[in-house]
């Protein structure tokens, strides 16, 4: 990946004035961003003087003329959930939102309206070009691939902002200017456990531990396997830490690791996926941490999930050797095992508590 250099803080639609706000890419200046880039979009001082970002969800205010549109909002990033809101990933000639997955699209026809949503067909490619406000290495205007139409920063009589669709790009309002995001911010939950999928390497931050898996033989539980300073690109792991918000740096130049990629039973996602009900795994707390049926049909991008076994029902987690839940029809019981309690005595059967069971230590619920 091409390292971009630091803009300022936001991102807002239309004319922009000023060098501060350009990013350099190679040497060269440039307002459109680098394909397989993480960016913030934001309008220009031209068109509003407190430069609202644009989110990666729509709207949801009731009566609102932009309600069910693409939210724009003024934000200082100092919000842990704004922070994510405002992040997208841009990759062949598509924008994600980092938050959930879903494509900057269009509706089409002359009403178009401007919405975020998981269809990836005729109206999410969108095409950047050079402004048409002040010189051309200020702004940037961003066409949608139908209707010939363009991003708008629109507002109603409440003067709340939201995305459009807009057919003349001489509108101040069509011209955007964009930030290289330099750190992706990652929210784990008070169970202290959370998946993560990316498309570029990132560093792990201190705090924080991410797992690969592997299957046993029989796919009933899970070994998770302990990465050390680098998450590379394309893999998608398992998190653990301290209830918190962490931010991953990303780290240019680093990709997949073979072994790793190889060994790992885990499957990512980046933009948001339509999945059969019950046909795969997620990351639950339901008698304890563990993968569990999803009985939904939507995944959220830039998460891990696992193929169902429906043999197996469930699958527990392991660390380092130890299992910490077993959960549902999870133990391979066609398999002969050694049972031993911690006194060192063999059982034939294991109930509620630690066991050592064929040399590894596990607790059954």
């Amino acid at each position: 990946m091409r390292k971009l250099s630091t803009l300022t803080a936001a991102l807002l639609f239309c004319g922009f004035t000023g060098a501060a706000a350009q990013t350099t890419t190679e040497g060269t200046a440039s307002v459109i961003p680098t394909d397989g880039t993480f960016i913030r979009i934001k309008t220009t001082s031209a068109s509003y003087s407190a430069q609202p970002y644009l989110f990666g969800i729509n709207n949801n205010i009731s009566g609102n003329k932009g309600n069910g549109r693409v939210k724009i909002a003024v934000t200082d990033l100092t919000d842990e959930d704004e922070k994510v809101e405002t992040i997208f990933w841009y990759k062949d000639s598509k924008l994600t939102a980092y938050a959930n997955g879903y494509y900057l699209n269009n509706t089409g026809g002359a009403g178009a309206q401007c919405t975020m949503n998981t269809a990836a067909g005729t109206n999410a490619p969108i095409t950047f070009a050079a402004g048409t406000i002040g010189t051309a290495d200020q702004s940037f205007t961003l066409k949608y691939a139908s209707g010939s139409r363009y991003l708008y920063a629109n507002y109603d009589a409440r003067n709340q902002y939201f995305a459009d669709a807009y057919s003349n790009t001489s509108s101040e309002h069509c011209n955007f200017v964009y930030e290289a995001v330099t750190s992706l911010p990652v929210t784990i939950g008070e169970t202290g456990y959370s998946t993560l999928n990316l498309p570029v390497a990132v560093t792990i931050p201190d705090g924080v531990t991410a797992y690969t898996a592997a299957k046993n033989a029989e796919g009933t539980y899970l070994t998770l396997t302990s990465l050390t300073g680098t998450i590379p690109a394309n893999t998608p792991v398992v998190l653990q830490a301290t209830a918190g918000t962490y931010d991953f740096t990303i780290a240019t130049g680093e990709s997949t690791t073979a072994d790793e990629a190889t060994t790992n039973a885990l499957t990512g996602t980046t933009a948001a996926e339509t999945v059969t009900a019950s046909s795969v795994l997620t990351l639950q707390n339901v008698d304890g941490i563990g993968f569990y049926t999803y009985t939904g049909t939507e995944l959220k991008g830039f998460k891990a999930y696992l193929t169902n076994n429906a043999a197996a029902g469930a699958t527990a987690l392991k660390f380092d050797n130890t299992v910490t839940g077993i959960n549902g029809a999870t133990v391979d019981t066609a398999a002969p095992k050694a049972i031993y309690d911690l006194q060192g005595r063999r059982v034939s059967k294991a109930v509620k508590g630690l066991y050592i069971i064929n040399g590894t230590k596990v607790l059954v619920k």
